[in-house]
């Protein structure tokens, strides 16, 4: 997994200061003007959390899939030792014909959003309460320790913002 930075100098006032964007496309640029690129560790040590988080996934006919992706989320080593500090809303693209709202009601808030993904990203921010939010999509399959790699770039006070590249080539993209 990649993950690249951006500062508070570099962003301005475009997105608040705890704001994470996690993406399967691209991550984002530079950490003080280099790029810094971070394996996954396993054996990394659960970090202390801080911060509330959100975890918003738009979702469109998803019902093949979102009961995987939902149980990998549930399943992060930090979301487990910190269940209270998480929330997770699913962002329901009302033209869904499929049983996907109901799948993800198991799990967390649902909302019914308008047409398109950006849309659905949108309103889950909107509704969020955390400080932090993870946005992925409705197919994942993340490893259990994924969170805690993201979560402890927040540590660091000039860091903003996120990003992850996702690899594909199953039905459900593990990142």
């Amino acid at each position: 997994t990649g993950t690249s930075y951006i500062t508070k100098g570099e962003m301005g006032l475009m997105i608040d200061p705890l704001t994470l964007i996690i993406g399967t496309l691209a991550g984002l640029a530079v950490n003080h003007s280099h790029q810094t690129l971070k394996v996954a560790d396993a054996a990394f040590p659960l970090m202390p959390l801080k911060h509330n988080v959100s975890v918003i996934i738009p979702a469109y006919n998803e019902e093949f899939y979102i009961e995987q992706s939902l149980s990998s989320i549930i399943n992060q080593n930090i979301y487990i030792a910190n269940p209270e500090l998480f929330e997770i809303i699913t962002v329901v693209d009302e033209r869904t014909t499929d049983q996907t709202a109901e799948i993800a009601r198991r799990y967390g808030s649902v909302i019914f959003s308008g047409a398109g993904k950006l849309t659905a990203k949108n309103l889950g921010a909107q509704c969020a309460h955390g400080d932090i939010l993870i946005f992925v999509d409705a197919d994942i399959d993340a490893k259990p320790n994924l969170f805690n790699l993201i979560l402890r770039d927040f540590e660091d006070p000039e860091v903003i913002a996120v990003g992850g590249v996702g690899f594909w080539g199953t039905p459900i993209q593990q990142i």
